[in-house]
Protein backbone atom coordinates (compact mmCIF):
# COMPACT_ATOMS: atom_id res chain seq x y z
CA UNK A 1 0.00 0.00 0.00
CA UNK A 2 1.64 3.22 -0.95
CA UNK A 3 1.59 5.97 1.62
CA UNK A 4 0.89 9.66 0.84
CA UNK A 5 3.41 12.34 1.99
CA UNK A 6 2.77 15.40 4.54
CA UNK A 7 3.53 17.57 1.39
CA UNK A 8 0.80 15.39 -0.93
CA UNK A 9 -1.87 15.46 2.00
CA UNK A 10 -1.43 19.24 2.11
CA UNK A 11 -1.96 19.91 -1.19
CA UNK A 12 -4.83 17.65 -1.37
CA UNK A 13 -6.33 19.27 1.47
CA UNK A 14 -5.95 22.65 -0.10
CA UNK A 15 -6.89 21.59 -3.92
CA UNK A 16 -10.39 20.21 -1.88
CA UNK A 17 -10.84 23.16 0.31
CA UNK A 18 -9.96 25.45 -3.49
CA UNK A 19 -13.39 23.60 -4.60
CA UNK A 20 -15.17 23.97 -1.77
CA UNK A 21 -15.03 28.01 -1.68
CA UNK A 22 -15.16 28.29 -5.47
CA UNK A 23 -17.55 30.78 -7.10
CA UNK A 24 -19.52 28.15 -8.41
CA UNK A 25 -20.02 26.54 -5.19
CA UNK A 26 -20.85 29.62 -3.53
CA UNK A 27 -23.19 30.77 -5.91
CA UNK A 28 -24.83 27.47 -5.50
CA UNK A 29 -25.25 27.72 -2.06
CA UNK A 30 -26.75 31.57 -2.26
CA UNK A 31 -29.03 30.68 -5.01
CA UNK A 32 -30.46 27.96 -2.87
CA UNK A 33 -30.70 30.21 -0.05
CA UNK A 34 -32.16 32.95 -2.56
CA UNK A 35 -34.45 30.41 -3.66
CA UNK A 36 -36.49 29.93 -0.48
CA UNK A 37 -36.78 33.98 0.45
CA UNK A 38 -36.43 35.81 -2.64
CA UNK A 39 -37.15 39.12 -1.17
CA UNK A 40 -35.25 38.44 2.16
CA UNK A 41 -31.55 40.30 2.46
CA UNK A 42 -28.99 37.92 2.93
CA UNK A 43 -25.58 38.38 4.50
CA UNK A 44 -22.26 36.82 3.10
CA UNK A 45 -19.50 36.33 5.46
CA UNK A 46 -16.79 34.50 5.53
CA UNK A 47 -17.90 31.61 8.11
CA UNK A 48 -19.52 30.45 10.65
CA UNK A 49 -17.73 32.28 13.73
CA UNK A 50 -18.80 35.79 11.64
CA UNK A 51 -22.52 34.44 11.26
CA UNK A 52 -21.93 34.26 15.14
CA UNK A 53 -20.85 37.68 15.86
CA UNK A 54 -22.90 39.66 12.95
CA UNK A 55 -26.59 37.87 14.48
CA UNK A 56 -25.38 39.17 17.83
CA UNK A 57 -24.41 42.93 16.16
CA UNK A 58 -27.86 43.11 14.38
CA UNK A 59 -29.84 41.72 17.17
CA UNK A 60 -28.34 44.89 18.99
CA UNK A 61 -28.74 47.50 16.66
CA UNK A 62 -30.52 46.44 14.02
CA UNK A 63 -33.11 44.27 14.98
CA UNK A 64 -35.49 44.65 12.44
CA UNK A 65 -33.07 43.25 9.48
CA UNK A 66 -33.85 39.58 10.65
CA UNK A 67 -31.06 38.40 7.69
CA UNK A 68 -30.60 34.85 6.30
CA UNK A 69 -26.64 34.58 6.60
CA UNK A 70 -24.46 33.18 3.91
CA UNK A 71 -21.00 31.86 5.47
CA UNK A 72 -18.77 31.63 2.33
CA UNK A 73 -15.68 29.89 3.96
CA UNK A 74 -13.34 32.81 3.28
CA UNK A 75 -12.72 36.11 2.52
CA UNK A 76 -11.75 35.81 -1.32
CA UNK A 77 -15.18 33.55 -1.57
CA UNK A 78 -17.05 36.50 -0.42
CA UNK A 79 -15.45 38.73 -2.48
CA UNK A 80 -15.82 36.31 -5.64
CA UNK A 81 -19.75 35.71 -4.90
CA UNK A 82 -20.03 39.56 -4.48
CA UNK A 83 -18.46 40.26 -7.86
CA UNK A 84 -20.26 37.47 -9.60
CA UNK A 85 -23.21 38.75 -8.81
CA UNK A 86 -22.29 42.77 -9.46
CA UNK A 87 -21.50 41.45 -12.69
CA UNK A 88 -24.97 39.40 -13.80
CA UNK A 89 -27.10 42.44 -11.51
CA UNK A 90 -28.79 40.48 -9.61
CA UNK A 91 -30.31 40.72 -6.47
CA UNK A 92 -28.39 44.17 -5.90
CA UNK A 93 -29.41 45.97 -2.89
CA UNK A 94 -30.68 42.63 -1.18
CA UNK A 95 -27.16 41.04 -0.44
CA UNK A 96 -24.47 42.61 1.25
CA UNK A 97 -21.21 41.14 2.07
CA UNK A 98 -18.87 41.33 5.29
CA UNK A 99 -15.16 40.66 5.66
CA UNK A 100 -11.86 41.19 8.20
CA UNK A 101 -9.76 43.54 7.11
CA UNK A 102 -6.50 41.35 7.78
CA UNK A 103 -3.73 43.12 6.59
CA UNK A 104 -4.90 42.93 2.68
CA UNK A 105 -8.18 45.16 3.22
CA UNK A 106 -10.64 44.76 0.36
CA UNK A 107 -8.12 43.36 -2.04
CA UNK A 108 -8.66 44.43 -5.14
CA UNK A 109 -12.77 44.80 -4.46
CA UNK A 110 -14.26 48.05 -5.71
CA UNK A 111 -15.43 50.03 -2.30
CA UNK A 112 -19.47 49.82 -2.19
CA UNK A 113 -21.68 50.57 0.01
CA UNK A 114 -22.99 46.94 0.15
CA UNK A 115 -19.35 45.93 1.37
CA UNK A 116 -18.63 46.24 5.02
CA UNK A 117 -14.72 45.29 6.09
CA UNK A 118 -13.85 45.95 9.96
CA UNK A 119 -11.74 48.34 10.94
CA UNK A 120 -9.56 46.04 12.72
CA UNK A 121 -7.94 42.99 11.90
CA UNK A 122 -10.93 40.74 12.08
CA UNK A 123 -14.19 40.34 14.28
CA UNK A 124 -12.06 38.43 16.80
CA UNK A 125 -9.87 41.82 17.79
CA UNK A 126 -13.32 43.68 18.25
CA UNK A 127 -14.43 40.93 21.26
CA UNK A 128 -10.98 41.77 23.14
CA UNK A 129 -11.57 44.36 24.85
CA UNK A 130 -11.66 45.76 29.02
CA UNK A 131 -15.69 46.55 28.49
CA UNK A 132 -15.78 42.87 27.76
CA UNK A 133 -13.80 41.18 30.61
CA UNK A 134 -15.36 43.71 33.00
CA UNK A 135 -19.22 42.29 31.99
CA UNK A 136 -18.14 38.98 32.59
CA UNK A 137 -16.30 40.18 35.86
CA UNK A 138 -19.87 41.51 37.31
CA UNK A 139 -21.65 38.59 36.07
CA UNK A 140 -19.77 35.41 35.46
CA UNK A 141 -17.34 35.94 37.61
CA UNK A 142 -19.55 37.41 40.50
CA UNK A 143 -17.43 40.51 41.33
CA UNK A 144 -20.41 42.03 42.53
CA UNK A 145 -19.61 42.20 46.46
CA UNK A 146 -17.79 44.64 48.70
CA UNK A 147 -14.70 43.80 47.33
CA UNK A 148 -15.93 43.88 43.44
CA UNK A 149 -14.08 47.09 42.75
CA UNK A 150 -10.52 46.29 43.89
CA UNK A 151 -10.63 42.86 42.32
CA UNK A 152 -11.78 44.64 38.85
CA UNK A 153 -8.77 46.79 39.05
CA UNK A 154 -6.57 43.97 39.97
CA UNK A 155 -7.69 41.58 37.36
CA UNK A 156 -7.95 44.98 34.36
CA UNK A 157 -4.22 45.93 35.35
CA UNK A 158 -3.18 42.20 34.96
CA UNK A 159 -4.81 42.20 31.72
CA UNK A 160 -3.18 45.42 30.05
CA UNK A 161 0.51 43.70 31.78
CA UNK A 162 -0.56 40.44 29.63
CA UNK A 163 -1.70 42.28 26.70
CA UNK A 164 1.45 44.89 26.71
CA UNK A 165 3.54 41.09 26.85
CA UNK A 166 1.79 39.50 24.22
CA UNK A 167 2.63 42.72 21.43
CA UNK A 168 6.12 41.94 22.80
CA UNK A 169 6.09 37.90 22.29
CA UNK A 170 4.34 38.08 19.30
CA UNK A 171 5.30 41.18 17.32
CA UNK A 172 7.82 38.41 14.67
CA UNK A 173 4.66 35.73 13.89
CA UNK A 174 2.50 39.23 13.11
CA UNK A 175 5.77 40.49 11.11
CA UNK A 176 6.28 37.21 9.12
CA UNK A 177 2.22 36.98 8.63
CA UNK A 178 1.89 40.48 7.46
CA UNK A 179 4.77 40.18 4.92
CA UNK A 180 3.51 36.93 3.94
CA UNK A 181 0.88 38.46 3.15
CA UNK A 182 2.10 41.43 1.26
CA UNK A 183 4.49 39.23 -0.72
CA UNK A 184 1.39 36.59 -1.56
CA UNK A 185 2.77 33.57 0.04
CA UNK A 186 0.66 30.63 0.72
CA UNK A 187 0.44 30.14 4.18
CA UNK A 188 -1.80 27.30 6.61
CA UNK A 189 -2.54 30.10 9.83
CA UNK A 190 -5.80 28.00 10.55
CA UNK A 191 -3.53 25.01 12.03
CA UNK A 192 -1.81 27.06 14.08
CA UNK A 193 -2.79 28.22 17.23
CA UNK A 194 -1.54 30.56 20.58
CA UNK A 195 -0.37 27.34 22.05
CA UNK A 196 2.33 26.80 19.44
CA UNK A 197 4.01 30.27 19.91
CA UNK A 198 3.67 31.43 23.52
CA UNK A 199 2.84 30.45 27.23
CA UNK A 200 0.13 32.08 28.86
CA UNK A 201 0.36 32.00 32.66
CA UNK A 202 -2.20 33.68 34.82
CA UNK A 203 1.06 36.61 35.22
CA UNK A 204 3.34 35.87 32.68
CA UNK A 205 3.58 35.08 28.87
CA UNK A 206 6.90 33.41 27.44
CA UNK A 207 7.70 33.00 23.46
CA UNK A 208 8.24 29.31 23.41
CA UNK A 209 9.56 29.61 19.38
CA UNK A 210 12.81 30.66 18.01
CA UNK A 211 12.58 33.75 14.98
CA UNK A 212 13.70 31.00 12.88
CA UNK A 213 11.34 28.89 13.71
CA UNK A 214 8.11 30.71 12.76
CA UNK A 215 8.13 30.57 9.49
CA UNK A 216 7.41 26.67 10.08
CA UNK A 217 5.01 26.79 12.34
CA UNK A 218 2.77 29.15 10.36
CA UNK A 219 3.23 27.04 7.46
CA UNK A 220 4.90 29.50 5.11
CA UNK A 221 5.47 27.89 1.92
CA UNK A 222 8.32 30.43 0.57
CA UNK A 223 10.44 31.32 2.84
CA UNK A 224 11.00 34.84 3.61
CA UNK A 225 14.71 36.48 3.54
CA UNK A 226 15.76 38.64 5.87
CA UNK A 227 15.90 41.31 3.38
CA UNK A 228 12.49 40.92 2.94
CA UNK A 229 11.49 41.65 5.96
CA UNK A 230 13.62 44.72 5.99
CA UNK A 231 11.99 46.09 3.17
CA UNK A 232 8.63 45.81 5.02
CA UNK A 233 9.21 46.57 8.62
CA UNK A 234 8.59 50.13 8.55
CA UNK A 235 4.99 49.28 7.26
CA UNK A 236 4.70 46.69 10.12
CA UNK A 237 5.16 49.39 12.64
CA UNK A 238 2.31 51.47 11.67
CA UNK A 239 0.22 48.61 13.63
CA UNK A 240 -1.45 48.37 16.52
CA UNK A 241 -0.86 45.44 17.91
CA UNK A 242 -4.93 44.73 19.87
CA UNK A 243 -6.13 45.90 16.42
CA UNK A 244 -4.64 45.66 13.69
CA UNK A 245 -2.63 42.00 14.32
CA UNK A 246 -4.06 38.32 13.66
CA UNK A 247 -7.45 38.39 15.61
CA UNK A 248 -7.53 34.93 16.05
CA UNK A 249 -4.75 34.10 18.01
CA UNK A 250 -5.49 37.48 19.84
CA UNK A 251 -9.24 35.92 21.12
CA UNK A 252 -7.54 32.70 22.03
CA UNK A 253 -4.88 34.69 24.20
CA UNK A 254 -8.26 36.40 25.42
CA UNK A 255 -10.21 32.87 25.90
CA UNK A 256 -6.80 31.48 28.38
CA UNK A 257 -6.84 34.43 30.40
CA UNK A 258 -10.39 34.29 31.02
CA UNK A 259 -10.23 30.08 31.79
CA UNK A 260 -7.05 31.17 34.23
CA UNK A 261 -9.52 34.00 36.21
CA UNK A 262 -12.19 31.09 36.84
CA UNK A 263 -9.34 28.37 38.04
CA UNK A 264 -7.91 31.60 40.63
CA UNK A 265 -11.32 32.57 41.34
CA UNK A 266 -12.45 28.79 42.49
CA UNK A 267 -8.61 28.19 44.68
CA UNK A 268 -9.03 28.92 48.19
CA UNK A 269 -6.89 31.70 48.33
CA UNK A 270 -6.93 33.50 44.63
CA UNK A 271 -4.22 35.32 43.55
CA UNK A 272 -6.22 38.33 41.92
CA UNK A 273 -9.66 37.70 43.56
CA UNK A 274 -10.32 38.67 47.24
CA UNK A 275 -11.90 35.34 48.39
CA UNK A 276 -12.92 31.99 46.65
CA UNK A 277 -16.08 31.88 45.00
CA UNK A 278 -18.13 28.79 43.30
CA UNK A 279 -18.26 29.46 39.44
CA UNK A 280 -20.15 27.41 37.05
CA UNK A 281 -18.91 29.45 33.89
CA UNK A 282 -17.33 26.80 31.38
CA UNK A 283 -15.15 29.52 28.85
CA UNK A 284 -14.53 26.35 27.35
CA UNK A 285 -17.97 26.77 25.17
CA UNK A 286 -18.17 28.66 21.72
CA UNK A 287 -16.45 31.99 23.23
CA UNK A 288 -17.15 33.72 19.96
CA UNK A 289 -21.34 33.35 21.21
CA UNK A 290 -20.05 34.09 24.70
CA UNK A 291 -17.72 37.25 23.40
CA UNK A 292 -19.93 39.13 20.88
CA UNK A 293 -22.89 40.31 22.61
CA UNK A 294 -20.74 42.09 25.15
CA UNK A 295 -18.64 43.64 22.87
CA UNK A 296 -18.90 47.57 21.91
CA UNK A 297 -19.57 47.52 17.60
CA UNK A 298 -17.47 49.98 16.32
CA UNK A 299 -19.21 52.84 15.27
CA UNK A 300 -18.46 51.93 11.44
CA UNK A 301 -20.35 48.71 11.48
CA UNK A 302 -23.33 50.66 13.44
CA UNK A 303 -23.82 52.82 10.86
CA UNK A 304 -23.36 50.28 8.27
CA UNK A 305 -26.09 48.17 9.39
CA UNK A 306 -28.59 50.79 10.37
CA UNK A 307 -27.58 52.14 6.72
CA UNK A 308 -29.23 48.73 5.30
CA UNK A 309 -33.03 49.16 3.92
CA UNK A 310 -35.38 46.84 5.79
CA UNK A 311 -36.42 43.91 3.78
CA UNK A 312 -38.20 41.70 6.36
CA UNK A 313 -41.08 40.10 5.32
Amino acid sequence: MSVISNDAQTNTISIMRDARCSPSVILHQYNILRSSNPDKLVMAVEGVDDTIFYEAMVKRYADTLEPNFLPCDGKKAVLDLRKKLKSSKVDEGTVCFLIDHDFDGIRDAVPGSDLYCTPSYSIENIMVSESVLKSLLKGELKCNDKAAADDTERVCDRFQSLLRQYSNAMKDVNLFIFVATKMHIRMALNKSKISDFITISIDSIEPKLTFESIQTELGIETPITDESLEEHQASFENFKPIENWRGKYLLQFFHKFIDLLIEDRKKSNPDLFNEYKKISFDARQNYIRVFAPLCVAPPCLVKFLKSIPNFKT
